[in-house]
């Protein structure tokens, strides 16, 4: 996917809530996991878990790679490489999600609802198949 089709896609994200159980799975495209190394006092540095999980490569101050958190549609972002900040449809502010009276629209929460009871029926396919 190229820059434009993922900036796109993350817009209209309606919530984060599908992507947050199994983002490989729902997310267009090729994803790879990176983690800052904690060891590197500038955190130019980064970590690459290989295919099979056993061995890392440290890859410096990845010019072409774009980060995201994904949690929940208050704290959820996607970053460019160009440290450019996109927010995907569904963004809640801080002080609205962690409001007393909040509540997800009905959208939203079908979203979610749907995104908890597919990793349920993954996580029983998983023990069934043993």
């Amino acid at each position: 996917m190229d820059a434009g089709a993922l900036e796109e896609f993350w817009k209209n994200l309606v919530s984060v809530g599908p992507l947050f159980f199994n983002l490989s799975e729902k997310l267009p495209g090729a994803v790879s996991q990176i983690y800052p190394d904690l060891d590197d006092p500038e955190h130019k540095a980064w970590i690459l878990p290989n295919d099979d999980g056993t061995m890392y490569a440290r890859i410096y101050d990845p010019k072409d790679c774009w980060h995201a958190h994904i949690h929940m549609d208050n704290d959820s972002f996607l970053i460019t490489d160009e440290d450019r900040n996109i927010f995907h449809a569904g963004k809640v502010s801080d002080e609205e999600y962690y409001s007393d009276d909040y509540q997800n629209s009905p959208e939203v929460q079908a979203e979610w609802d749907k995104a908890m009871a597919d990793q349920l029926q993954a996580h029983v396919q998983a023990y069934t198949d043993k």
